[in-house]
């Protein structure tokens, strides 16, 4: 068909709606319907540069706003993105589009919620650990976790009392006696006064440089070591030593709080 033909149906069909007995009868008519190779490559090189109003984009995303996809549709998808890689300009415009960018309040406290309750494989836990092997954070990279850590502990205060309380949790006397306020390290030492075998079994769960840390800065298996000695042991810096302590601490913290120890 010659482009002035196509120009003179497109004139003819602008503006025609079809109706919903027409879009049903369409829409079965390509129910299995699976284009070619070179099809899909076509389509694909129509759609190359193509840029969307903005108005298209708002429409679009209203449509599928509240849309669920099925499990098995899902499923699929996931085995189609299987062994697929970004090329770096592609990751490079992606970091590019999220930096800067602020999750609201709302959308923070829905990720949060989703990952409520996850746990991660140890397969999973193996992979992540084998793909951080022998990376070393910039002192740019650790400046910005430091910051991150300092914002975090100025804005928390942790009161394990009112955690336990709203779950309908009873709590010991010798545990709360002459604590109020209660932090994440005096949480560590009152557990390990008070239950050691649990403390062991907790630590023990940390990734393996985490639980070394934990054990050799509170003398679990020895006297009672310095954060950079730990570090000089260990073959890593200060600041990366003090970030996986506190990163330990802050785990053994979530361990107690969900599931108490009294």
């Amino acid at each position: 068909m010659s482009p002035a033909a196509r120009a003179k149906l497109a004139a003819i069909h602008l503006g025609k709606k079809h109706t919903p007995e027409s879009r049903l009868k369409m829409s079965k008519s390509r129910i299995g319907l699976r284009p070619s190779k070179a099809t899909r490559k076509k389509m694909s090189e129509w759609q190359i540069g193509k840029k969307l109003s903005q108005a298209t984009k708002d429409k679009i995303a209203a449509s599928l706003r509240g849309r669920k996809l099925p499990q098995e549709v899902r499923r699929r998808i996931s085995l189609g993105h299987r062994g697929y890689k970004h090329t770096p300009e592609v990751r490079a415009r992606m970091s590019a589009a999220q930096k800067g960018k602020v999750l609201s309040a709302e959308h923070r406290r829905k990720l949060s919620a989703a990952k409520k309750g996850q746990r991660i494989s140890p397969e999973t836990r193996r992979k992540i650990s084998l793909a951080n092997k022998g990376r070393k954070h910039t002192p740019e990279e650790l400046r910005k976790m430091s910051e991150g850590l300092k914002r975090h502990w100025a804005r928390v205060k942790y009161d394990l009392r009112l955690a336990w309380k709203e779950r309908g949790i009873t709590y010991s006397r010798q545990f709360l006696r002459g604590t109020d306020r209660t932090t994440v390290v005096s949480v560590y030492r009152q557990l390990q006064r008070i239950n050691p075998e649990r403390l062991i079994e907790i630590v023990n769960n940390l990734p393996p440089v985490e639980s070394a840390i934990i054990k050799k800065h509170f003398g679990i298996e020895g006297e009672e070591k310095t954060i950079p000695s730990i570090a000089a042991e260990i073959k890593r810096t200060v600041q990366e030593t003090a970030l996986l302590y506190e990163q330990a601490l802050e785990k053994v913290k979530r361990a107690v709080e969900d599931q108490p120890f009294i």
